[in-house]
């Protein structure tokens, strides 16, 4: 979408860009409230802006999009620039902001733009739906499934089978990384720390331990932990799931 209120210019970046690249497909408007039109009326994939525009500015018009998807690239493209109004376009979260010259001269340039924030904001849109899936699919998982930062400082993921098991809120553990050894049976405590230890200097760790849930029920689980390597063979972080296994040791310890 190209908005701009100087018709002449509107024509003249749409045969350029469209020639310039087959795969674009240039729809203009003429004013920012136009612009919002179409946006509501069809799927754009990138926003290309005038500054200057009346009723309402370029900055106007970005702040009034973000307020509806702060994700959609948004290029501001003008005649002129200024330390302000480039000031102004970075706070509103522009994209990018390109000061128009010979036009003629400037169509592969904008037109390979498009195409490289377009490409980008597609592959983020596909991620973010691959870690939606996956995040539903470690949920309906009754294991434990982590995932810590190499010195055990940082909770970067865990399910939510984690408050059934040990008896805390994830957000407990999220505020407090280490506080699940609080619930460890203070026999299985050293060996617990000793396994993390090991995880951190790059040894993949088994171990079985008690928890002390808070409903008056020992637990036993069993966690399997294996380091994530750098290539330069510094460990980035320790990943693992720990599984209740009580049912298991009572069978074990009734035979």
């Amino acid at each position: 979408l190209y908005v701009n209120d100087d018709p002449d210019l509107l024509e003249l970046l749409v045969t350029g860009l469209e020639r310039e690249v087959e795969r674009l497909t240039v729809r203009t408007a003429t004013s920012a409230q136009k612009g919002l039109e179409i946006l509501d009326d069809e799927p754009i994939d990138c926003i290309l802006s005038d500054y200057h525009m009346p009723e309402r500015t370029g900055v106007e018009f970005l702040r009034t999009v973000r307020a509806q998807d702060e994700e959609i690239p948004f290029v501001m493209f003008t005649e002129t620039g200024s330390e302000s109004v480039a000031s102004a376009a970075i706070s509103a979260s522009v994209t990018d902001y390109i000061i128009r010259e010979t036009l003629e001269n400037q169509h592969p340039l904008v037109a390979q733009r498009i195409i490289t924030y377009v490409e980008r904001h597609r592959m983020e849109e596909r991620a973010a739906e691959a870690d939606e899936r996956l995040h539903e699919l470690a949920d309906m998982s009754n294991d434990v499934l982590w995932t810590f930062s190499a010195d055990w400082d940082e909770l970067l993921f865990v399910n939510a089978a984690y408050e059934p098991v040990f008896g805390q809120p994830a957000e407990t553990l999220r505020a407090a990384p280490e506080s699940f050894l609080e619930g460890v049976h203070p026999d299985d405590l050293d060996r617990v720390k000793l396994a993390m230890q090991r995880a951190s200097e790059g040894q993949t760790q088994q171990i079985e331990f008690r928890v002390e849930h808070p409903s008056s029920m020992q637990r036993w689980v069993e966690s399997h932990c294996k380091p994530i390597v750098a290539e330069d063979g510094t460990v980035e972080r320790v990943t693992g799931f720990t599984r209740d296994i009580t049912e298991r040791k009572t069978h074990e310890r009734d035979l």
